[in-house]
């Protein structure tokens, strides 16, 4: 059976991809640990066979933890989601019966990530986008830019428009949380 579809497949550019260790090892076995940076490098090969024994038939690809919501930097962030949603779409271009993949956006200005947004959808067939839930932002990266505001009803209803899902994927609190 091939009906199954595995979404939520990290990935991240083969250049960066060590750097995710130490976050990686918090929620992947030691023994696994290199295996998984390996994975998240190479989104075909094992994956794809490791797919097809599975009976996978389809699988979305987004960019790991913390993804480009870890960038504060608003031009770095919007130049690194436009990087590897490039890298992503180029990866998967061949087997697109197979694979798929979620937008990375930067969210420090709306209508920017309402643009990426169409231009990874229209130009590159992306399924919508995985956010994290909150951007960093600021000199620090401790200021927290959250999608409920008024200032991201552009982006919010370009996802309409574009008839595409948002997946808010969860990331550690922000801040220093007491109890």
């Amino acid at each position: 059976m091939r009906g199954k579809i595995n979404f939520e497949e990290a990935f991240e550019l083969p250049t960066l991809a060590d750097s995710s260790r130490e976050q990686a090892a918090l929620y992947i076995a030691p023994k696994d640990l290199d295996r998984y940076i390996d994975h998240i490098k190479h989104p075909l090969g094992e994956r794809l066979q490791l797919a097809n024994s599975h009976g996978i038939g389809y699988t979305i690809y987004s960019l790991t933890v913390p993804g480009i919501q870890g960038i504060a930097d608003q031009s770095k962030a919007e130049q690194h989601a436009t990087t590897v949603n490039d890298w992503i779409a180029n990866e998967i271009k061949d087997h697109r019966d197979r694979l798929g993949a979620f937008a990375a956006l930067s969210m420090h200005d709306a209508a920017q990530a309402a643009a990426e947004l169409e231009r990874c959808v229209r130009q590159h067939g992306f399924h919508g986008a995985l956010l994290n839930n909150y951007q960093h932002a600021g000199p620090d990266g401790e200021t927290y830019l959250f999608y409920d505001q008024p200032a991201y009803d552009v982006f919010w209803g370009k996802c309409v428009e574009l008839d595409v899902p948002v997946y808010l994927h969860p990331a550690a609190p922000a801040g220093g949380w007491t109890r």
